[in-house]
């Protein structure tokens, strides 16, 4: 007799930081989702410089954490793998809208959604799938996910696109990521790409620039 997959809804507990409060005062709400392997404790550091009184950077944490070595003390979290993909996205996705929802920002609130690394593909599903336009979208040495382009057009109609990547990245090659922004200009003709010197990590200065140039 072969098993059957069952599947079974369950309450569990997310986490994320935050820096700075969400209020009737906050002009700009980032939210910044790490890369594979990482924690939002220590991803959250990079933007440290953002937040002032008009300004919460929230940093939501994947729901899967794992041990990154034999040592079993490093520990990361990823937002999904290819196993059971379908329901992990689901899942992350309802927890980003939650996290969003109880955040509650003032309808003025620039909302900034940007995604590292394995966090871009969760950054543009949950744009294009979320309950929410933001102002700003910034995929950071990754790509969109091709598996939600079919809205591209329609969510990103008044929200800007920035694509930031290191000439030396690891991962992702220049050229590449050329070839792709060519491709996002179908439908958002300002889409830009940011290459810095630097491999697969962010770059305070790149950022400084994509947020100057808004």
């Amino acid at each position: 007799m072969e098993a059957q997959e069952i599947s079974l809804k369950v309450t569990r507990s997310a986490r994320y930081y935050q820096l700075g409060e969400c209020n009737d005062k906050t002009q700009r709400l980032w939210i910044v989702l790490h890369g594979y392997g990482q924690l939002a404790s220590y991803f959250i550091k990079h933007f440290e410089h953002l937040a002032d009184a008009q300004t919460c950077v929230v940093a939501p944490e994947g729901l899967s954490r794992f041990y990154l070595d034999g040592k079993w003390d490093r520990i990361g979290a990823t937002w999904m793998t290819k196993e059971d993909r379908l329901h992990e996205i689901e899942d992350y996705l309802a927890y980003l809208n939650a996290l969003l929802e109880r955040l509650a920002p003032p309808q003025q609130t620039e909302i900034v959604v940007l995604g590292f690394s394995q966090g871009t593909a969760t950054a543009w599903r949950w744009v294009m799938q979320g309950n929410f336009k933001p102002a700003h979208l910034i995929l950071w040495a990754g790509g969109p996910a091709t598996d939600a382009l079919q809205k591209s057009a329609e969510r990103l109609q008044q929200c800007t696109l920035d694509i930031a990547l290191g000439d030396a990245d690891e991962y992702v090659k220049l050229p590449d990521a050329e070839r792709q922004v060519q491709q996002l200009r179908q439908f958002k003709p300002e889409a830009k790409l940011w290459p810095f010197v630097g491999n697969h990590r962010l770059d305070a200065e790149t950022l400084r620039q994509i947020v100057t140039h808004w």
